[in-house]
């Protein structure tokens, strides 16, 4: 299949107090890494950011968001919007454990969907792969359809603004998260992100660990 990857990177990281997405891990920067991951399972990659400077350096196209202030719901859109993709995979630049196996597994999924539908000319579309873990679903790490444009219109337009309670309208799969968990990722790793400063230290903890390990 044609997939577009998107990574949200349009916060304001008040919280870290400076760009967590440009924070090192190991090499790179968070957000190197993932686009690295992208990449290599994804014909087209965007950017969802209103500052194209920190990311100019990627060498991938940016985009702002078309509403402003509206949270990650606001950087979905703007991914969608300029994506001309069916399916596409949508992460936040937060999420430093994501790898590619994860990734692939994702599209995977969403293929094997495609499929499906298109052998029972099914009529109703999944409209997203979203993981589920013991703690609940991670909709920044999930395949979505073009198709839940109109209706993330509409919502960003009455201002519901929760990511969480959007994603509860989609006709949605959910695949457990183990099944994405590869190379000695767990869930509570693929999960993980990174808003205070005390989250970047334990990354940076957990990254070494990994690096020593055998």
């Amino acid at each position: 299949m044609d997939i577009t990857g998107i990574v949200i990177a349009g916060g304001r990281s008040s919280r870290m107090g400076r760009n967590k997405a440009l924070l090192p891990l190991g090499n790179l920067p968070v957000i190197e890494n993932l686009v690295r991951n992208l990449d290599e399972v994804t014909n087209r990659l965007i950017v969802v950011s209103n500052d194209e400077s920190p990311y100019c350096y990627l060498g991938k196209e940016i985009v702002p968001d078309l509403y402003r202030q509206a949270g990650p719901l606001a950087g979905i859109h703007a991914g969608l919007s300029a994506s001309g993709s069916s399916w596409n995979l949508i992460t936040a630049c937060d999420m430093p454990f994501v790898n590619t196996a994860a990734l692939r597994r994702l599209i995977l999924e969403a293929e094997a969907i495609s499929e499906r539908e298109h052998a029972s000319n099914g009529k109703e579309l999944t409209e997203a792969v979203i993981p589920l873990t013991a703690d609940g679903v991670l909709p920044l790490l999930a395949m979505y359809r073009r198709s839940v444009l109109p209706g993330l219109d509409a919502a960003l337009r009455e201002d519901q603004l929760r990511l969480i309670s959007w994603t509860r309208t989609l006709q949605a799969a959910y695949i457990p998260a183990h099944e994405l968990c590869k190379e000695g990722v767990t869930e509570e790793l693929l999960s993980f992100n990174m808003n205070r400063p005390g989250d970047y230290e334990k990354a940076c903890q957990i990254y070494e660990e990994f690096r020593l390990r055998p």
